[in-house]
């Protein structure tokens, strides 16, 4: 694992932009394929990349899709698609085209069972299993990663890419990429900011396989974490 640490939450976002942005110009021919989770934690990535970044991402060469998706209408305040699209991609020119949505609206175990056709047919398969380049999860402090939380481990060990599932603490339905999925892709991009996150990042750096998020750190092949230094503790 590759920790990178900030002094502040805004110098670990730009990080995380530069990172990305870097990852992608040493392969100036190639597409990447890659998935954003939703929750709140990267709602700033969104804002600064948006603004500071724009002109200097290389957009056509992006394919863009999800790891989770709340069961919501796409104007909904939590629609993952929507907020994305909101915060970022409709500020950039980001073709249409290469946008590639979870729907909320739709039977949540159907939703799944399709999503997970459009990506295995848009994705470079490995062993029959599509592998997203990179795949950006913003860390949370009860330790769930996507969609999957403390308590719904089982989602980690599902052969489906794609599966329903639920929050649960408000209840509402949800859709999740499963650790199938998670564990397959090339490289993960972590992050995770403030004093909240403390024990998330100590559980994914000193911790046995405690989490969902911490399970997912230890056994992808590979792993990018950004902090700020409010989040890290020794």
């Amino acid at each position: 694992m590759d920790v990178y640490i900030q002094e502040t939450a805004a110098a670990t976002c730009h990080a995380l932009i530069r990172h990305l942005i870097d990852t992608m110009n040493a392969k100036p021919g190639k597409i990447f394929h890659i998935a954003f989770s939703g929750g709140d934690s990267l709602l700033p990535l969104f804002d600064r990349w948006a603004n500071d970044y724009g002109s200097q991402t290389p957009w056509e060469r992006m394919r863009i899709y999800w790891s989770d998706e709340r069961c919501v209408p796409v104007d909904d305040s939590d629609s993952n698609y929507g907020t994305l699209c909101r915060l970022l991609l409709d500020k950039v020119d980001f073709p249409l085209e290469h946008i590639y949505p979870l729907s909320g609206i739709f039977s949540p175990k159907r939703e799944a069972v399709r999503y997970a056709r459009v990506v295995s047919s848009m994705v470079p398969l490995e062993a029959e299993v599509p592998v997203f380049d990179l795949i950006l999860l913003g860390l949370e402090p009860d330790g769930h990663v996507a969609s999957i939380y403390p308590g719904q481990e089982r989602l980690l060990a599902l052969r489906e890419l794609y599966a329903p599932c639920y929050n649960p603490y408000s209840g509402q339905r949800c859709i999740t990429m499963t650790g199938t999925a998670l564990l397959a892709a090339h490289r993960l991009l972590l992050l995770a900011v403030g004093r909240h996150n403390l024990t998330t990042v100590s559980d994914v750096l000193h911790s046995g396989d405690v989490t969902p998020a911490a399970y997912v750190a230890h056994h992808a092949p590979s792993v990018g974490l950004f902090v700020d230094r409010s989040a890290y503790k020794r």
